[in-house]
């Protein structure tokens, strides 16, 4: 049987002299899908959320999508719409676990109301949930700001490396393939960059 991965998606580039607050409702407007809705948006394009379906299906994992929203940069994200977010993620762990791995696709640059690392805060909170030795890899925006808090909880961080985002696919799938090659129990970083990759 194949692995079991959670994926989700979860975006926002906060500008926090922005007094312009990120709720729902700018989710909504932008995007806001869960569970079976995601795939009839995302299959087939050039996103990090494809990419994660495409590796699903070359190496034959059960995949789990709990989220993908991205909201229009603007100011920080409002309690309801944090929790709405992150609680998608952790009731998907709670509800469809355990999972061989985790797979996310973040901006790297979210502020909410109650914390200024919002990454960090969601990788903390899943970490909880799945332990020490589950991998998480996690694509990121050229613009990130990568905390000790993110990078202690991951094990794999990608950012896209060109501007404008050209290679959004590709750095979501050099995310899952070394997913993959931990969730195998091979050393990710002993091993050469996969053909194709950035």
């Amino acid at each position: 049987m194949g692995k079991r991965v959670l994926s989700a998606m979860i975006k926002h580039e906060t500008n926090t002299f922005s007094k312009v607050a990120t709720g729902l409702d700018e989710y909504r407007s932008r995007a806001l899908r869960s569970g079976n809705a995601i795939e009839p948006i995302y299959a087939g394009t050039k996103s990090e959320v494809a990419a994660h379906f495409d590796a699903a299906r070359e190496n034959d994992w059960a995949l789990t999508c709990a989220i993908a929203a991205n909201a229009t940069s603007s100011g920080k994200v409002t309690e309801e719409a944090w929790e709405y977010l992150s609680s998608a993620v952790l009731t998907t762990l709670d509800r469809d676990g355990p999972f061989d791995g985790i797979l996310l696709a973040l901006h790297g640059a979210m502020v909410t109301e109650s914390t200024d690392d919002g990454e960090g805060t969601l990788l903390a909170a899943v970490r909880r949930h799945v332990g020490p030795d589950i991998p998480i890899c996690v694509s990121l925006d050229l613009h990130a700001n990568v905390t000790d808090r993110m990078v202690d909880n991951a094990n794999g961080l990608f950012s896209f490396r060109t501007y404008p985002h050209v290679d959004i696919y590709e750095t979501a799938l050099r995310a899952a393939l070394v997913l993959r090659d931990a969730m195998d129990g091979k050393n990710p970083a002993s091993m050469p960059c996969p053909p194709g990759a950035p």
